[in-house]
Formats: structure tokens, C-alpha cells, sequence
């Protein structure tokens, strides 16, 4: 893909921003309006029928509406086979980033951050979408005129997408569920909140609740994590409980959907109050009726 080439008849490619071992990311503007898009093109897949997983999954993550997911205007096969997103340019910041500048955030910032997380991964699961890799790096901040945090999750489709071109092999992070040990495409609903319990334990305290290294992360999920009052001990017990309740080792042990962290959560923040079962019901309904168009 070169310069000046045009992608599915809209989108020109302006210049290359990156060319890595699964992808390569490209700068391009939309011809019939003045918006600017990324996009990133798959050119090999390590078996027969990784291009049909890849652009089935990215098919799913166009099909989010959420504000709170980085959009995937479009997606596609181009006539050599490679398979191609037109993503939302990057804004923002990591929750990673901001926390090695600022430190551990204050409670009712990290409830406004993570209800917004919960109201997008309610969407992807109703969908049958489970992101794989949520964490502080893969979750962005914006900060609006009003000073309130605006949530973005990027990484929808990555770990399918590494594993469809054979460029990563799968590798245990800091935020990887114990039933997702071994497994490059493990993961259901459930790894999700491990993953939502991670980042908010991480949030709240400024370290991992799993803070060895890969080599030794498989052993030390054998056991659970340090109780979060230990490393932050004001922080309310029935927030704390919460958190570690989303870390159990135990799949069927955490809370069944995203709805009920933010139902825990939700008077820990400032302005948002109750109802967040309400919302979350609204995002179902809103799925169920696209579903039936």
C-alpha cells in the first residue's frame, strides 16, 4: 500500500505512520469529506482460515456505537486478500501513562472512569465481543472543557488480529485471568471484569495486583491478591470488596456482568448517583433493536 493509493474507493492513503510485524498503520483522508482516519492494513494471516476470524471480529467491533469504544468506521478485504479497519485517530492519553505521571487517582475519579468502561463492554458482551486485553494501556482519557475524565477503549480485535497474522505469540501480562493461561484466544465475559477489577485495583493503589514478572506471573496467579485496604487503607470495604470480588480466581466467583461492578460503584462517584442499571439496560435495548432491523 503506497502513498496516493485509494482504499475501497474513499479513503486516500496521506502517509505511512508505522509499519510493524502484524500491520501497518496508515494515515488517510476520506474523499468525500474533510475527516482524517487510520487505517490499518493485514497482510498475512498464519493459516487458512485466520483472514475470516480477523474480519469477522472487526466486523463486531465496527458494529459498536458505544462513545466510550475508539471507532471502527469500516472495515474490509482488498483483492490480494489482505484485510483492512479504518479506525478513529488516537486522542487522549493512557490510564498507564497518566498514572506514571500523576499516581493513584482519587476514588471518584477512578468510578467515573470505570462506569464508563462498564457501559461500553456491556455493548461489546451483548455482542459476544470480549476485548481479551483490558488494562490501563489500552484504556484512554480525554479531558472535556469540563474537567471531567472521557473514557475511550482501544484494542478491540487486537488479540485476534495478532494471533490471524502469527506476529505475537500469546504472552501472559499483568493482566491476563488465570483461565486465560496458555490460550491465545481465551477469554469470556468474566476475563473482562478480572480485567476491570485489575485496572481499578491498579487505579486506586499505583500497583499491579500481580506485580511479578511474566516468567513468574503464571505462579502467582495460583493465589489471590493482596487485599487492596492493605496497600490503601481509607478506601471504602465495600469499594475494596468489590475490586477483589472482580479477582477471584474463580470465574463463576465474580460478578456475572459489567452491570453489576457499576451498580457496586456507583454512589463512590461524584454526580453520576444511581441507575447505572437503568443505562445499562438502555444499551441492551439499543442492541436487541439493531439486531432486528
Amino acid at each position: 500500500m503506497d502513498v496516493g493509493d485509494v482504499i475501497a474507493k474513499k479513503y486516500e492513503v496521506r502517509r505511512v505512520l508505522e509499519v510493524g510485524a502484524r500491520s501497518t498503520l496508515l494515515e488517510a483522508s476520506e474523499l468525500d469529506s474533510d475527516r482524517f482516519v487510520v487505517v490499518e492494513w493485514y497482510r498475512r494471516f498464519s493459516v487458512a482460515h485466520a483472514r475470516d476470524l480477523l474480519a469477522n471480529e472487526l466486523a463486531k467491533v465496527a458494529s459498536l456505537r458505544s462513545a466510550h469504544v475508539a471507532r471502527v468506521y469500516a472495515t474490509g478485504t482488498q483483492p490480494d486478500g489482505s484485510v483492512y479497519a479504518v479506525l478513529e485517530p488516537q486522542e487522549g492519553e493512557s490510564l498507564e501513562t497518566l498514572l506514571r505521571r500523576q499516581g493513584p487517582l482519587p476514588l471518584s475519579r477512578v468510578v467515573e472512569i470505570i462506569l464508563q468502561a462498564c457501559e461500553a463492554v456491556a455493548e461489546a458482551h451483548a455482542f459476544a465481543l470480549v476485548h481479551r486485553d483490558l488494562s490501563p494501556e489500552t484504556l484512554f482519557v480525554t479531558r472535556p472543557a469540563d474537567g471531567s475524565f472521557r473514557l475511550q477503549i482501544r484494542g478491540y480485535g487486537a488479540r485476534v488480529a495478532s494471533y490471524a497474522t502469527g506476529a505475537e505469540p500469546f504472552d501472559v501480562h499483568r493482566y491476563t485471568a488465570p483461565e486465560q493461561l496458555g490460550s491465545a484466544l481465551g477469554g469470556a465475559a468474566s476475563t473482562d471484569i478480572w480485567a476491570l477489577g485489575a485496572t481499578m485495583y491498579e487505579l486506586c493503589s499505583g500497583q499491579r495486583p500481580f506485580p511479578e514478572p511474566p516468567a513468574a506471573l503464571a505462579a502467582a496467579l495460583a493465589r489471590e491478591a493482596p487485599d487492596l485496604r492493605q496497600l490503601r487503607p481509607g478506601l471504602p470495604t465495600l469499594f475494596s470488596d468489590t475490586v477483589m470480588r472482580c479477582l477471584s480466581r474463580d470465574p463463576p466467583s465474580r460478578y456475572a456482568s459489567v452491570g453489576e461492578i457499576g451498580d457496586a460503584i456507583s454512589h463512590f462517584g461524584a454526580g453520576r448517583g444511581h441507575g447505572v442499571s437503568g443505562a445499562m439496560r438502555g444499551v441492551l435495548a439499543a442492541v436487541k433493536a439493531r439486531r432486528l432491523r
